[in-house]
């Protein structure tokens, strides 16, 4: 788990507890749960780092001279799906 996750879950937790319930569970929650492999009784930062999804990593084709193979993002400089340059 990346510091990202971990300072996102804990802006969002910090977040729900400003607001009222029903902010938090009408709008808050429902835009939270596309990125959460289960469903959560309580938005505290433990809860949310416990369910939420792996990170999705962009996997692109990479076409050499010698053969065609799938590379995970990192692996090399090769363009994301914005099509920047990794190097940019």
């Amino acid at each position: 788990m990346s510091n990202l996750d971990i300072d996102a879950a804990a802006f969002i937790s910090s977040a729900a507890k400003h607001l009222p319930p029903s902010d938090v569970w009408c709008i808050l929650y429902l835009s939270l749960r596309h990125f959460l492999k289960s469903d959560v009784a309580i938005i505290d930062e433990q809860s949310l780092l416990t369910a939420m999804k792996p990170p999705v990593c962009v996997i692109y084709l990479y076409h050499s001279y010698e053969s065609h193979r799938l590379t995970e993002c990192g692996s090399f400089p090769g363009k994301y799906l914005t099509g920047q340059s990794s190097g940019q």
